[in-house]
């Protein structure tokens, strides 16, 4: 026998057919619409007459259609959408002249590491003419040109990867924040050795770029950016805890670690410029019991 379909299959099929594409346009016009819904209500809702800004993660995952929604606002500084019935819609609306879009993408990411190689390092990029690279090479092809939101853009800034100086002082500035955050609560402020950071900044997965053909290290990179040091910063958190009983709210507290002996131990200091300081406890500590 022939597999011959007759007619009326094939009308059946191309039904299914015209079914799936109205489906995945009705889901593309979903997504559209409760894109711009919760960027309008967030921005109502905190009142962002004042100022706001939007970060917009992964944009590369994002559709054309979805993102280019924004395009309309940009366009005319309002955002808006539609609720309720054919006969009864409400319009909501948003200003969007004092906020502030950054989209973060990983576009463009193998042309960075390229650059690094090429400069054998981070001192020497430009970052200039490294972000006009990817917005010409990487953020133009990634929709085919068919987003209408790339005209609207600002300038694409690089973000390099963090050498273990950078999480160095990240970490530094997080504790410092921390120690902010109950200052005349638990302690006066509260110091972290230097020891003590570099030990734990160290504690996360780092890449070692090379030369092609050499052995030396040229580049040392975090892996996973700065949210490596949450993990960190966590077990600092963990000791922190283990001697509130010791915190004295108008004193110092330093804190430092013994990475050979696995142990934290607490100074409690008095004094102005010239600090007098007590010991008043210590605790093995592995990071395993954070």
């Amino acid at each position: 026998e022939n597999n011959i379909s007759s007619p009326s299959s094939n009308a059946k099929d191309y039904g299914k057919v015209d079914d799936v594409v109205s489906n995945l346009k009705s889901v593309v016009m979903d997504t559209r619409t409760r894109f711009v819904r919760d960027i309008v209500d967030h921005l109502n809702v905190n009142n962002h007459n004042s100022g706001a800004v939007i970060v917009i993660s992964e944009m590369e995952k994002i559709s054309a259609h979805v993102l280019d929604a924004l395009a309309k606002g940009f366009d005319g500084s309002t955002l808006s959408y539609n609720s309720g019935s054919s006969g009864d819609t409400t319009v909501h609306s948003a200003d969007l002249s004092k906020v502030l879009f950054l989209f973060a993408t990983n576009l463009g990411a193998g042309e960075i590491f390229r650059s690094i190689q090429e400069e054998r390092g981070v001192e020497h990029v430009s970052l200039a003419a490294l972000g006009a690279t990817i917005r010409k090479h990487h953020l133009s092809k990634a929709w085919n040109d068919e987003l209408e939101l790339v005209k609207f853009l600002g300038p694409v800034i690089p973000f390099l990867p963090l050498s273990p100086n950078h999480m160095t002082t990240i970490l530094q500035q997080r504790l410092e924040r921390f120690s902010d955050q109950y200052a005349n609560e638990y302690w006066r402020r509260l110091e972290v050795s230097n020891d003590f950071i570099h030990y734990f900044s160290a504690d996360v997965e780092y890449y070692e770029i090379r030369r092609r053909g050499a052995d030396d290290v040229f580049f040392t990179f975090a892996m996973d950016g700065a949210r490596a040091l949450d993990e960190p910063l966590h077990a600092i958190r963990a000791i922190v805890a283990r001697f509130r009983q010791h915190f004295v709210k108008d004193k110092v507290a330093k804190l430092d670690y013994d990475a050979d002996g696995e142990e934290a131990w607490l100074q409690i200091c008095s004094g102005g410029d010239k600090l007098e300081c007590k010991l008043v406890g210590r605790t093995p500590f592995r990071f395993d019991d954070a």
